[in-house]
């Protein structure tokens, strides 16, 4: 028996006692069960608040002292102990904050500086990789250096993009002609006819095939030598 079907029919008089009982207990669940939620929620977001607000009230210093306090003059309450005087409003000079935050970031800064290290900078027509969330899959050219700091206006698949020397991988590749190169008049390297380019590359030998200078080419054409130490070592 539908009860939906006989309300809409109006036969409420032919609806067991039962039917009706068992109808009130599954909304009443499912309206507790979304109360339950709603609760759940509101508490975990009250939590969240609570820890950015006990995060915004630690003090970094007696001059700077705490974000609250550098944006509202004044401590604020929480739910820990705290003396009546502290609650006071105290200004402090903007001068005096904004010298105290330099030094900080000097002090940051230089033991960063004390491993870092800088990378070489590009020239115009070097062919680099751009980095993107799969890797270095993308190949281009320096055009120019940009007007920011340590970054560079790169050539690649027919547009030009702007990034950071950290992002950009110096190789030494062959030209691609499926790349596509907006700026002609870069320094690349082209190649007359497939005769000549195979010409230009060494014969490649397996790497077990060694010769009597016990050099041997590997399969990407680099030449592989032995060093030296070994040189009266015979297998």
């Amino acid at each position: 028996m539908n009860l939906n079907n006989l309300q809409k029919n109006g036969d409420l008089n032919k609806i067991p006692a039962v039917l009706i009982f068992l109808n009130l207990t599954r909304i009443a669940k499912e309206q507790y069960s979304l109360q339950k939620l709603y609760l759940k929620s509101v508490n975990e977001m009250a939590v969240i608040l609570y820890a950015l607000l006990n995060q915004r009230i630690i003090s970094r210093d007696d001059v700077l002292g705490s974000p609250a306090q550098r944006l509202l003059a004044r401590r604020i309450k929480t739910n820990l102990p705290i003396a009546k005087s502290l609650l006071e409003p105290k200004v402090v000079p903007t001068t005096q904050v904004h010298a105290q935050l330099t030094h900080k970031r000097m002090q940051q800064k230089k033991y960063f500086d004390k491993t870092a290290k800088s990378l070489p900078p590009l020239q115009r027509g070097d062919k680099v990789r751009l980095q993107t969330d799969k890797g270095y899959n993308i190949i281009g050219i320096i055009k120019k250096k940009a007007p920011e700091p340590r970054s560079y206006i790169v050539s690649a698949n027919g547009k030009k993009y702007r990034r950071n020397r950290r992002h950009l991988l110096h190789v030494q590749e062959r030209f691609d002609p499926s790349i596509v190169y907006d700026d002609s008049d870069l320094p690349i390297p082209m190649l007359s006819n497939t005769s000549q380019s195979n010409a230009d590359i060494p014969p490649q030998r397996p790497p077990n095939q060694v010769n009597q200078s016990h050099h041997y080419i590997t399969r990407s054409g680099r030449v592989s030598k032995p060093n030296n130490i070994y040189h009266d070592y015979v297998v």
